[in-house]
């Protein structure tokens, strides 16, 4: 099946040479601006949503925490320039992918966007049973059998990368590329990540989750059944 992309540009514009890549694999995309963007959502759903833009601002969040809303499977791509680290880990919180430079080869680009989309459809096929726990990969809710348990999407994810490598530690560093993207390997501190490892671990024990998230000595993290 083609992929269904949106792109939204923001001041700056999709790369041609990104353009003529898809089209000679016979994607769909349409182009539209950050203006006009929101009102395209209430009656189609894309593979992947890519967001060029050249400057922060508080429409861009309030677009992708729409974005955000349960039920929608859409991917999202950050492309940009920027340097607000602030900004840029607020727009992962809300729901972003991913996060690219500009300058990224548009070839790259595009794998990057087969990525998220073959993650994104994984995810919407079916439901995983991990200990008493019940994954339901298209609703994005995780239950101790029929009690939801309120995660963010960002616990869920990570909830997800723990349970898909049950079998062996995997570290800070390897969850939060896997969360956030590569960009957040440039940052000095992992304290975001803790708090969310923290709240998730929270949240498990108080609705009697039958598992645990093991701190790995000098490693990382391994979930495992009780």
């Amino acid at each position: 099946m083609p992929m269904k992309l949106l792109f939204v540009e923001n001041e700056i514009l999709v790369p041609e040479e990104l353009k003529s890549i898809l089209k000679k694999e016979e994607c769909n995309f349409e182009l539209l601006s950050l203006d006009k963007a929101s009102s395209k959502f209430n009656n189609s759903e894309f593979d992947c949503i890519v967001i060029f833009t050249k400057h922060t601002s508080s429409q861009l969040l309030d677009l992708i925490s729409d974005l955000n809303t349960e039920n929608r499977t859409d991917g999202i791509i950050l492309v940009s320039d920027l340097k607000e680290t602030d900004f840029i880990i607020k727009c992962f919180e809300l729901g972003v992918d991913d996060f690219y430079e500009y300058s990224t080869p548009p070839l790259i680009l595009k794998a990057k966007i087969n990525a998220v989309v073959r993650r994104k459809r994984y995810n919407a096929k079916s439901k995983l049973y991990f200990a008493n726990l019940v994954i339901d990969f298209y609703l994005k809710q995780v239950f101790v059998w029929d009690k939801k348990i309120n995660l963010t999407k960002k616990e869920y994810d990570i909830l997800l990368y723990l349970i898909a490598n049950k079998e062996s530690s995997v570290t800070k560093e390897s969850i939060a590329e896997y969360v956030w993207g590569d960009y957040l390997k440039k940052i000095d501190s992992y304290d975001f990540l803790f708090a969310h490892i923290k709240n998730l671990k929270n949240k498990l024990k108080a609705a009697k989750g039958e598992l645990v998230i093991k701190n790995t000595y000098g490693i990382g993290y391994q979930i495992e059944e009780i």
